[in-house]
């Protein structure tokens, strides 16, 4: 566009010739009206008055029009300057559109077509027939960038992305993403329960049932709580470590450094690391629980809440976290821990060690435990998985359902005998929690049969010592 210094002002060009005409008309008239009196008067004298005062007068005309005439030859040579550049800007642009349509006519090549069938399930119409045009214009290209993960069909993990300086092209590409990834969080849901736990610690054979747990408890929209009873060769620190890496935000402390509350070197009680997680919290080495963190995690694990009193006010937390907690079993398998407050767990497991269990069991879990490798990729899209699924808070029990976990739960309850703990309702509370996590795991609203047949297997299991 001409800067404004280029702009022809028709106006002030109209303006100046009609001063110019106004001042000759003048000049001509006073010229005569000179020469009239001149005759007149002076007589003879009137032929060289009138001869000089004609020639003031063509001097004048003369400078004003040569002037008038320079000023708009100026403009005039603005004028077919600024139409030239016009002309040229037009010429350019007409070109351009004329190669677009032009280029919109040639057929896409088979590897744009490829790259292009990758994001027509998640776009408009009208916005694929954008993108198509971008690449046929070259405006733009679609790039894929292959994740690697270890349990998708191959081909499945391919992201396709928008390379384009285009307008809307990251809006594009953000429906682009939502849509692929709710598209391969779909197809895994279907594999969730088999795969999932395989990422919990991999390298240990057996404790599957300790496995597929830990792995449901990741799926628990409210808290559920387990402990995990083992010595040091059972697999649990492995089971611990794991867990880890695949929970998202959760807090790792020692029972002795103040699981719910604390003590200062004067006695001021603080809050423990239970209320400063959000998702879960992983406590090691419970039997160093301190007597006065005991009464309170004893309460916190029924309630959800953390409540001590202070020399001025009476403290709360609530607590939306999970527990996955650890202790050693003393001599003879009992556990160090009051009967009760290892019954207010919703679930206590047994990790056994692999050399204790008779070939046939060990043969089995490793047909049953393909081992993958553990790649930063596939640890990534499972933490994804879980945030996705757990959008999903609302999950229904059938009346048929319900009444069979009361069932269940009513048989666990008549091994308490047998049992190193006390069978509470939280073992009730723990049955539902974890069937609905089953479910929300395959990113479902209801929970099913199949869900009860995986939620008993392990309690079951974990309840025959």
């Amino acid at each position: 566009m001409a800067g404004k210094r280029d702009e022809i002002d028709l106006d002030e060009l109209a303006l100046a010739l009609k001063k110019f005409g106004k001042s000759f008309s003048e000049k001509v008239s006073d010229g005569a009206k000179i020469a009239a009196d001149v005759m007149w008067e002076k007589g003879s004298e009137a032929s060289d008055v009138f001869q000089e005062k004609s020639l003031e007068f063509g001097k004048s005309f003369s400078e004003q029009a040569s002037k008038f005439f320079s000023d708009a030859s100026k403009q005039l040579g603005k004028a077919a300057k600024i139409t030239a550049k016009a002309t040229n800007e037009f010429l350019v642009k007409s070109a351009a559109i004329t190669k677009d349509y032009s280029l919109l006519l040639r057929p896409l090549k088979p590897r744009e077509q490829f790259e292009l069938s990758k994001i027509a399930d998640h776009l408009t119409e009208g916005e694929l027939k954008l993108i198509i045009s971008w690449v046929k214009q070259g405006k733009g290209r679609v790039s894929l960038h292959r994740y690697g993960w270890s349990f998708l069909v191959s081909g499945k993990d391919h992201f396709p992305k928008i390379i384009s300086p285009e307008q809307f092209a990251s809006d594009i590409n953000e429906k682009i993403r939502n849509g692929f990834f709710v598209e391969r969080f779909t197809e895994f849901s279907e594999r969730a329960f088999a795969a999932i736990p395989q990422y919990v610690a991999p390298d240990i054979i057996g404790n599957f049932d300790a496995k597929q747990a830990i792995a449901l408890q990741l799926f628990s929209y409210e808290p559920f709580n387990i402990l995990l009873v083992g010595d040091q060769f059972s697999g649990k620190a492995e089971l611990i470590d794991s867990a880890l890496g695949l929970f998202s935000s959760w807090v790792r402390g020692k029972a002795s450094e103040g699981v719910c509350v604390v003590f200062d070197e004067h006695r001021r009680v603080r809050p423990g690391f239970l209320s400063k997680s959000v998702n879960g919290c992983i406590v090691t080495k419970l039997h160093y629980l301190r007597k006065e963190d005991e009464l309170i995690l004893y309460r916190a694990l029924e309630t959800g809440y953390i409540s001590y009193k202070t020399k001025k006010v009476r403290r709360r937390f609530d607590i939306q976290a999970s527990i996955l907690s650890e202790t050693v079993p003393k001599e003879g398998g009992a556990i160090p821990l009051d009967p009760y407050l290892a019954g207010r767990f919703h679930l206590v497991l047994f990790p056994k060690r692999a050399d204790l269990q008779n070939f046939s069991d060990i043969a089995e879990k490793i047909v049953l435990e393909h081992t993958v490798p553990i790649r930063e990729a596939d640890i990534d899209f499972i933490k994804k998985y879980v945030n996705y699924a757990m959008k999903i808070d609302e999950i229904v029990i059938p009346q048929e359902l319900g009444e069979k976990i009361k069932e269940f739960a009513n048989s666990i309850k008549a091994r308490e005998p047998a049992l190193p703990y006390k069978v509470t309702p939280q073992l009730v509370v723990g049955l539902v929690r974890m069937a609905r996590a089953s479910a929300r795991m395959e990113l479902r609203k209801t929970v099913e049969a199949k869900d009860l047949d995986r939620v008993f297997r392990i309690y079951d299991r974990a309840t025959k010592l």
